[in-house]
């Protein structure tokens, strides 16, 4: 039986990644059932029995990390659970195109305590409010100069569905006002010689995080994030993710 080592999962509450203060995470995703009795379909002439049907129902997800406390990281990321409604992604790997958990918390823990002269432990859990998106890491790491993103193919936006983005910047440093602006585009021959803007986010001179819907239907199976970067010496590392429910 094959055995896997989890090294490189990952977990932004807004702009903390709290990664690497973590030492576990767990993260479960349920569907409650609802269930009801009906008649047999239209196509069986002779019905002998009715049926009962089970249906997914509400849909929820929990995050849950533990390692210590750093006052300058988890504090202030449970903070932010606490007291709004975070925008979290959580990741399955580092590796450009992997899968990452998409949702706004709405219910959330934080707890902590240790013994003098020792590691001070916590633990933290994040519930989820409303959609849970399952989509793909687009970009991770630092942005230093105006650029093209990683091309990749995502699911057609077809009526009922819609395109999700989260932007993560962690930090930002240099001088003269560093900016990022930031682009998500698609293409539909995949040169980005037809590229569509489906959304610009707001500029970033600090950390922060945004969360951007698009309800539109999209056609294109070509996606990217770019970007625009200005200052002296600028350095933006960010966690961008998308995808569509």
């Amino acid at each position: 039986m094959a055995e896997q080592i989890s090294i490189a999962e990952w977990l932004c509450v807004n702009e903390f990644d709290v990664s690497g203060v973590s030492s576990n995470f767990g993260l479960e995703r349920t569907a409650d059932l609802e269930e009801f009795t009906c008649f047999a379909p239209p196509s069986d002439t002779a019905p002998t029995a009715i049926f009962k049907k089970r249906l997914a129902g509400v849909e929820s997800c929990k995050v849950s990390n533990a390692g210590y406390l750093d006052m300058g990281i988890n504090l202030p990321a449970a903070k932010a659970a606490l007291g709004t409604s975070p925008i979290i992604s959580k990741g399955d790997n580092r590796t450009l195109g992997s899968g990452v958990y998409m949702f706004v918390g709405k219910e959330s823990s934080f707890s902590d305590g240790g013994e003098v002269g020792k590691v001070i432990p916590f633990s933290m859990e994040l519930l989820s409010d409303g959609i849970v998106t399952y989509g793909s890491l687009f970009e991770f790491g630092s942005k230093t100069a105006t650029g093209n993103g990683t091309s990749r193919t995502m699911p057609a936006v077809i009526a009922g569905k819609s395109l999700y983005l989260h932007a993560h910047v962690i930090s930002v440093s240099g001088t003269s006002t560093p900016t990022l602006t930031l682009i998500y585009e698609t293409s539909a021959i995949g040169d980005y010689s037809d590229a569509i803007t489906k959304h610009t986010f707001t500029d970033f001179t600090a950390a922060g995080v945004q969360r951007a819907i698009k309800t539109p239907a999209i056609s294109d199976l070509n996606h990217r994030f770019r970007w625009v970067i200005s200052g002296t010496n600028p350095i933006f590392v960010v966690r961008l993710v998308a995808g569509v429910r």
